[in-house]
């Protein structure tokens, strides 16, 4: 069996053998590669749907709440002014640090 036809016969099988292992492992990675690509477009999917479905709880929660009546509406804008008026006081001041940092 050390002849050199033996050892020729032994050499063509194992690179046959490679060869188809080589094969099968290249068309398992396709395989593996097209599942990745349809579990990325599943995720895709559901990511799309988490943000309608955000979006319409947003809106639900926007439906069943009591608008606020205008006394209350205007006392919260009232506040907001006052609270820009003490900010924009301060706003030169900030600035100016800004500009010698």
């Amino acid at each position: 069996m050390n002849s050199p036809s033996s050892r020729g016969l032994v050499s063509r099988g194992i690179r046959e053998a490679k060869d188809a292992l080589s094969s099968e492992f290249q068309a398992r990675l396709a395989k593996i590669s097209a599942f990745l690509g349809s579990l990325e477009c599943i995720r895709n999917r559901d990511l799309a749907l988490a943000t309608i479905e955000g979006g319409m709880a947003v809106v639900l929660s926007f439906q069943s709440e009591t608008p606020p009546t205008l006394e209350v509406e205007e006392a919260r804008l009232s506040g907001c002014k006052g609270d820009l008026a003490v900010v924009d006081g301060n706003f030169d001041l900030i600035l100016a640090d800004l500009k010698s940092a």
